[in-house]
């Protein structure tokens, strides 16, 4: 009994160094994406979307991939949240304190805009889910510490979002950019409300990219500089 104890936890500790293995040739790849050229977005993909089945457990990762009911009223809240929040306040910036006419792109630009953006976000947020969800928070550090938690938060999601908030950090060679520690937060606590499926986290995920860039745009058409300084 204690033999197969032993084993059993030799294993849990290699797979967890396979990991951060892994998890050290996504960080380089998505630098390398995000510094120097964009034809690395497909090694990044690649690589979130195909390690996980070299270093996990074939059952277990379709386990995440699998669609389940639950998770999904709770994502399109959070995304109608996700929508409205920052472009009202980015609305209330530009017409209350800068005084200024709110411009946007017409319709067809603007769809056109979203569907380009679209076809870059969309596979990027299923290549990071998969991995750091799916295949992280859901499959290798789900077996470590099974449900543990520290209040109202997971272990396998703390230390997913930490490590999901490094990676931004480095490959965008910046500190701010750890910020995405909270949003990994809630990206996990939403794939644990779905089940374990990475769907619903997913779809917030891309949705949140999204409108990032489209408020970048909107933001580069409004707001006049020189009027904050």
């Amino acid at each position: 009994m204690e033999g197969c104890l032993k084993m059993r936890t030799e294993r849990t500790h290699s797979e967890l160094r396979r990991a951060l293995a892994f998890y050290a040739v996504v960080v380089i790849t998505a630098l390398l994406f995000n510094r120097l050229r964009v034809e690395m977005l497909i090694v990044f993909s690649l690589a979130c979307l195909g390690l996980p089945f070299i270093g996990g457990r074939l059952d277990e990762i379709i386990r995440t991939i699998a669609l389940y009911p639950g998770g999904w009223k709770t994502a399109m809240g959070l995304t109608l949240v996700w929508l409205l929040v920052p472009f009202l306040g980015l609305l209330a910036v530009v017409k209350g304190y800068l005084g200024a006419i709110f411009l946007h792109p017409s319709s067809r630009d603007s769809l056109v805009y979203l569907a380009q953006k679209g076809l870059l976000i969309a596979p990027l947020a299923v290549a990071e889910e998969f991995f750091f969800r799916g295949y992280l928070q859901e499959t290798v550090f789900r077996r470590l510490w099974r449900e543990s938690r520290i209040g109202p938060l997971s272990l396998k999601n703390l230390a997913t979002s930490m490590l999901f908030g490094l990676a931004h950090g480095i490959s965008y060679l910046t500190p701010t950019a750890f910020i995405t520690f909270f949003s990994g937060l809630l990206l996990g606590w939403l794939t644990e409300r779905a089940g374990g499926s990475i769907w619903p986290a997913t779809a917030l995920h891309a949705v949140g990219n999204l409108n990032i860039a489209w408020l970048g745009l909107l933001i580069s058409m409004n707001v006049k500089w020189e009027a904050l300084f």
